[in-house]
């Protein structure tokens, strides 16, 4: 005899007293994220399990805000406290559970983007099938990133199932809270059309990555300069590390309930380092295949510039070193973060109305290559020329993202997470180009080697490149040197912001020669990205970075400590230890 069906109230009773019952260890109170890890003796299950996972609608979630400076949670429309639908192919490579499709994964929420990585999946001695995944979220039209682990036992094919979820790091300064709670999911075993493949994929990308140490096996015993030095500000740090030689000694990765389980796979936001590695690259990339494409002139390749007086002059390369003449403010930040970049740039969602401002949000005050004003918008131009100088060299339009940078990324075995980046909402959406890409730790360092290397600027093989994937020369090699410093009387805009700070091609200049006591001058190339993001490319190869979200961009005691471990310079005077390294970047991009 058939059992009645439950009342929508017994129903929900029922699901959440099974969800209270299947959260891991600790869940009851506050969950910590030990709780959301696999075992240290987990065991993969045999075969390949491969399928498609749904999260539900149905969800038992506590929003716990902890900072919200434009009180978005205050809006019930955006939603913050729901994740959005799912359903996702993954795939079992080893003990490993991968998404097919890595990255960004836009939904349909008000608000929120999924990022999906490989996490890991297990079976007990019961047979029982566990997984543990991380995943994070992403603003619309932003690069905030808010990290979080989904923990389950599955059950049987199809059936319903309750997913533990804990949130509480992210890499966002204005908006921070903690998410936990459970969801219902459904997993539907099945084929997976490109099994083979992604399976290869991943076991490529894995032997590809440097291997890595903790960072304390860096420190002498009792040492405590050291770890203070590397850690920066030591707050509101997502992950910092170094990369040496073929060694990435790794942080590991804190959020207010422990460390994060999978931090080989924690998202990481770019923000302003997309001036560089997209700006940046994608025009030393296109300097490479069509050389003159800097001097080109963007009122000939954006008609909405050739409506605004003042745009005859100014070059591809003045606007990627944001020296096109155009500001209202040369007062560093000022137009950056002005109401006016707020509501005309960032916060418009289309491509048209981002370039209406780019083109005509500021005055024309001088003539281009003078001065020095730093606006996110300016490197929105460079991306919307370079597709025009791409359509005028290949005689079809095109993405240059899809077309310059991603074969680079593919040839350096980079993560699929660099396979997309933000763009403008609507149909053949515009690259940010001056933030919106995602990262890895291990992309971080090893693009970083390949770039300090001059690996993509010359037909050389990097220690750091897999032997299948040599390169050709990439990169425009006068371009990259003078981003790298390497040419002392091309150092580009200075002061850049502040005193000791230059800026060129989209890369930023610290001058450390007093810091470090050099006989020499000594600029330091670094990336830097909002709220306190900080990529040095040390000149012998070694590359530091530390991923914040204080609003803090110090790295002079880092940088001093890597100089008494193998000197940056040659014959060294009295070195000060008063000197400081900071510098401010983009305002809130939205």
């Amino acid at each position: 005899m058939r059992q009645p069906l439950p009342t929508p109230f017994t129903a929900l009773l029922l699901w959440a007293l099974c969800t209270l019952a299947a959260m891991p260890a600790g869940a009851k109170g506050a969950l910590a994220m030990q709780a959301m890890a696999p075992p240290a003796n987990a065991v993969a299950p045999p075969g390949q399990l491969g399928g498609r996972l749904q999260l539900s609608t149905l969800q038992e979630l506590t929003l716990t805000v902890l900072r919200d400076d434009h009180g978005l949670a205050s809006q019930p429309a955006l939603a913050l406290d729901s994740l959005p639908l799912l359903d996702a192919t993954y795939l079992q490579v080893d003990g490993d559970l991968v998404p097919r499709q890595r990255g960004l994964v836009t939904t349909g929420h008000p608000h929120w983007d999924w990022l999906l990585e490989p996490g890991r999946v297990w079976q007990d001695a019961d047979g029982s099938r566990h997984i543990s995944l991380p995943f994070a979220l992403q603003e619309k039209n932003a690069n905030c990133t808010h990290n979080g682990v989904l923990r389950a036992r599955l059950g049987a094919n199809g059936e319903a199932f309750p997913v533990t979820v804990l949130m509480a790091s992210e890499t966002c300064q204005y908006l921070q809270f903690n998410l936990e709670g459970s969801l219902k999911g459904r997993f539907y075993a099945e084929p997976v059309a490109d099994a083979q493949a992604i399976a290869a994929g991943h076991r490529r990308l894995l032997a590809a990555r440097l291997p890595t140490r903790p960072l304390s096996a860096l420190f002498a015993p009792g040492d405590q300069a050291g770890p203070a030095a590397l850690a920066g500000p030591g707050q509101h740090l997502s992950a910092w590390g170094l990369a040496s030689g073929d060694t990435h000694y790794v942080s590991d990765c804190p959020t207010r309930r422990g460390p994060y389980p999978h931090c080989d796979f924690l998202s990481l936001p770019s923000y302003s380092l997309a001036k560089s590695l997209v700006g940046g690259l994608g025009l030393m990339r296109m300097e490479q295949r069509a050389p003159g494409s800097r001097t080109q002139r963007i009122a000939r390749l954006i008609p909405a510039c050739a409506q605004v007086p003042g745009w005859d002059a100014v070059t591809v390369g003045d606007a990627l070193n944001m020296q096109t003449g155009h500001y209202a403010s040369a007062a560093p930040q000022a137009d950056e973060a002005s109401e006016a970049m707020s509501s005309g740039f960032f916060l418009p969602s289309r491509h048209t109305q981002k370039l209406r401002f780019a083109c005509g949000g500021w005055p024309r005050r001088g003539p281009p290559g003078g001065t020095f004003v730093y606006h996110t918008s300016d490197t929105y131009l460079v991306g919307a020329a370079l597709n025009a100088l791409l359509a005028q060299h290949t005689g079809q339009p095109g993405d240059f993202y899809d077309a310059l940078l991603r074969p680079l990324w593919r040839a350096l075995a980079l993560s699929p997470s660099l396979d997309t980046t933000r763009r403008s909402a609507g149909a053949g959406g515009q690259p940010f180009t001056g933030y919106g890409l995602t990262l890895l730790r291990d992309d971080i360092v090893r693009l970083g080697q390949a770039l300090t290397h001059n690996a993509l600027a010359h037909n050389t093989l990097a220690h750091n490149i897999p032997t299948h994937n040599k390169l050709a020369p990439q990169l425009d090699a006068t371009m990259l040197r003078q981003a790298l410093q390497q040419e002392p009387e091309q150092r580009g805009a200075h002061p850049a912001q502040a005193p000791g700070i230059y800026y060129q091609h989209g890369f930023w200049g610290y001058d450390a020669t007093r810091l470090l006591g050099c006989s020499e001058q000594r600029v330091i190339p670094f990336l830097s990205g909002y709220g306190g993001i900080s990529v040095l490319l040390l000149p012998d190869g070694r590359v530091y970075y530390a991923f914040g979200d204080g609003g803090q961009f110090a790295f002079a005691d880092a940088l001093r400590w890597l100089h008494q471990q193998q000197p940056l310079c040659a014959g060294t005077a009295t070195r000060t230890t008063t000197a400081t390294a900071a510098t401010t970047t983009t305002g809130r991009p939205e």
